[in-house]
This record gives C-alpha cells, structure tokens and sequence, in this order.
C-alpha cells in the first residue's frame, strides 16, 4: 500500500499510474479500505532486501512537500517523452546517455535541451525521448534523483525526471536573429517585394531552399 498527501493526490496517481507497464509487469492501483498506514519503528524486509516500511515524507527527493511546490509541478501519464532538469552544467548529450545506460535504462532516441544561457551558467534542463512510452517509464524509475557528480563541485547534481506532454518537437529552424538579417536583405534587394508566405517558410530550416529558389527565380527574371 501507498498513502499519499490527501485523497485528490491518491485518485490523480490511480488516473495517471493505473494500467502502467515496466519490466514487463502492469501495474494496478484502487482505493484501499485503510485510511492511513501505520508507521513500525521496526519494519521486516522484504525477499530482495529491502524494508516493508519507508516514509518519504522528510526526503529531500520529494517534489510535492508543499502546496506551493505541488502546484508548480505539472502531472502527466507515461510518455515516451521525459522532463529533465538539475543537470550538471557542461554536460553534454553523451554524458546524458551514459548516465542513463549507467542506472540500466534503454538509450534515448532523442535529447533536446531548453534555451536558456543564464539557466544553464548553473544547471541544464530539457526533454529526453524513446522509441515506447515503457522505455521512458522505466527510466523514469531507475535514473530520477540519479546523482552526477561534476568537476569542481563539492556535492553532486540530483537530475530530476518527471513525464512531459508532448514528444519533443522537430527543429524549430534558423535563428531569430538570421531569419530578421535575411528578411532585411532581401527587402532590400527585391524593393521590398519578399512576399508574407516566403518570409514566413524562413523561419524553418525545411522551407528554406524555397526561399532561395524564389530569389534565384526573381533576380533570373531581371536578367
């Protein structure tokens, strides 16, 4: 048995954990008929070691000790696609991968990190992806709070992990700044005659041998 924080947070884990696989096993939640568990000063263990009793409710591992902390963390069902975040700064993908074959998880097939320079002066945060929903699970299980040292620090970086939404979204393309110097010189070179659409296919990096098609086309057509 499991108890949670309050009867909202044991129905939200059933909503979202109930019928979830890893390690080739489906696990199932219901309601239990005990309206709290009793705490033992002296708990059995179990047949792989570990005891029958543990209250994590002082661990420092624990994303939800207050309202407030609880409303910041948005819950999700397994997805193939995690959240990651406290990660040493300089770490590079390979690092991510290692840490992640270290705790015996599948590798990801995709790492995409969040743009932000001031953020990552002191941590890294992004998404990691797999192939299947029961790969991100069971890593999710294996590799949260998965500490990594880095060099010069005194103490080692928890790295966080925690379902996303969405599968990590495709290349987004150019650079704001590029996009904005290359709207600039084509109105510039055309007289202000870039059409919306063209401007608009700049900003992905898919579109862009269009747009210096288009160009070709219309300097060729001066000629």
């Amino acid at each position: 048995m499991v108890q949670m924080g309050d009867p909202q947070a044991a129905e939200r884990a059933i909503q979202n954990l109930n019928f979830a696989r890893m390690f080739g096993q489906k696990l199932q939640l219901s309601q239990s008929k005990q309206t709290c568990l009793v705490e033992t000063s002296r708990p059995r263990n179990l047949p792989d070691g570990s005891p029958s009793f543990i209250d994590f409710s002082a661990s420092r591992n624990n994303r939800f000790t207050t309202p407030g902390l609880a409303a910041k963390n948005k819950i999700y069902p397994p997805f193939r696609t995690l959240q990651f975040w406290n990660c040493p700064p300089h770490c590079s993908d390979e690092d991510l991968r290692q840490m992640f074959a270290g705790c015996g998880c599948q590798l990801p097939e995709k790492i995409a990190r969040f743009s932000n320079p001031k953020a990552a002066e002191k941590t890294i945060a992004g998404q990691v992806q797999w192939a299947r929903d029961i790969d991100a699970t069971e890593a999710l299980v294996l590799a949260n709070n998965c500490e990594v040292q880095a060099p010069g620090q005194k103490y080692p970086f928890a790295v966080r992990l925690s379902f996303a939404a969405k599968p990590i979204a495709m290349a987004s393309g150019l650079p704001r700044a590029i996009v904005a110097r290359l709207r600039r010189t084509l109105r510039a070179l055309t007289k202000g005659a870039v059409p919306a659409v063209v401007a608009d296919a700049m900003s992905s990096s898919y579109q862009f041998s269009g747009v210096l098609l288009w160009f070709q086309h219309r300097s060729g057509s001066r000629q």
